[in-house]
């Protein structure tokens, strides 16, 4: 036993202090389609992001994702939508070609068009995600954020909620109100599909909305932001990690803290 015990604390150590690696898989799910992953491993969330490449049997156009969401087509589980969690729109045109490249090298992943870069960042022994988008242009940003929290299935009273400091609001009910440098998309009821959180900086932000009601599991957060830099900070949150009642607590605590994080974070 006292063996047992030791080994356990030991890799309990070895798992804390892991480093952050990202691992590619390529697999062709179906025909015409192929898809790249990329697992986070070494940190405390066990994130995964997916890319899948699709060929029109006919005219050979390639697409990526859910094309209708007008999307990059990076998916992102726990909390966020799988075939696309990100919109970024430059001069009114939303970036949806496949990346010219796409690179990973320890805890960063790099995607590259034309028009704009997106760097992801995975700090050590944390559970979140770092990421800036930069216009090539210099042209200001808007930027959509997909989640897709809350229950695996459609249920008769799910209904999908935002929390932004002390404001509570249900999507079906008009538009939240940003009321902090945060948000949190839930369900009230429960959250095996996950929660989506977002921390941003305010004074980069010139208007913002949502959209979205218990019809679709899909809410969008659009902002309009200043720039052609935007910096943002995320997390997925497994239901069997933290319920929303700790993380909305977790926040009231330390929002502020997370937002001098992201505007010092060195990409």
């Amino acid at each position: 036993m006292k063996k047992i015990a030791l080994f356990l604390v030991i890799l309990s150590a070895l798992i804390a202090n892991a480093e952050i690696s990202i691992q590619e898989k390529v697999t062709q799910p179906r025909d015409g389609c192929t898809r790249r992953s990329f697992s986070i491993l070494g940190g405390t969330v066990n994130y995964q992001f997916n890319y899948q490449l699709y060929t029109n049997e006919k005219t050979g156009a390639l697409t990526v994702g859910d094309v209708s969401t007008r999307s990059i087509g990076l998916g992102l589980n726990y909390g966020w939508y799988g075939n696309g969690f990100l919109r970024i729109v430059i001069n009114k045109k939303p970036v949806m070609a496949p990346a010219t490249t796409i690179a990973h090298a320890d805890d960063s992943l790099l995607f590259t068009w034309p028009e704009a870069t997106l760097k992801l960042r995975f700090p050590e022994n944390s559970d979140r995600i770092f990421g800036e988008v930069v216009a090539t242009s210099g042209d200001p940003l808007e930027i959509t954020f997909l989640a897709n929290p809350g229950f695996k299935h459609k249920r008769a009273d799910y209904v999908p909620w935002i929390s932004s400091g002390k404001v509570h609001q249900k999507l079906s009910e008009g538009m939240p109100v940003i009321a902090s440098p945060w948000i949190m998309a839930y369900d009230e009821v429960e959250n095996p599909r996950g929660i989506a959180t977002l921390v941003f900086d305010p004074e980069k932000i010139q208007n913002y909305s949502f959209s979205g009601t218990e019809k679709s599991s899909i809410i969008t957060i659009q902002f309009k932001i200043k720039e052609s830099r935007f910096r943002f900070s995320l997390q997925g949150i497994p239901g069997n990690y933290l319920d929303a009642e700790t993380l909305y607590e977790n926040f009231m605590k330390n929002g502020n803290k997370y937002l001098e994080q992201l505007q010092q974070f060195q990409f």
